[in-house]
């Protein structure tokens, strides 16, 4: 079993995808909420396992938008950020 930190290097992501995982575990995976942040974009290139499994203690978000990364990356989620978030926000007032 090898355990890492979230690589923020895309080099360290290339090594991991070019090796032969056949599962991957993120713990803690509700920490990437941002789809322009550097850290949520070279966790969803940690997708070429077999297996992924996203693991959190945090029951309840803050916003739905929350939840985007990493049902994007357990490939629940098909649908563009923007696309998301029209579904899922709504705006304006009492109506």
């Amino acid at each position: 079993m090898v355990q890492f930190a979230l690589p923020k290097d895309s080099k360290i992501v290339e090594a991991l995808n070019a090796a032969k995982i056949d599962m991957t575990v993120c713990d803690e995976c509700h920490v990437c909420k941002s789809p322009t942040s550097s850290q949520s974009k070279n966790f969803l290139k940690l997708n070429k396992s077999t297996y992924q499994v996203g693991l959190t203690g945090t029951l309840l978000i803050n916003n739905p938008l929350d939840c985007y990364i990493p049902l994007k990356w357990l490939g629940y989620e098909k649908a563009t950020y923007s696309t998301f978030k029209s579904e899922f926000i709504q705006y304006g007032g009492l109506f």
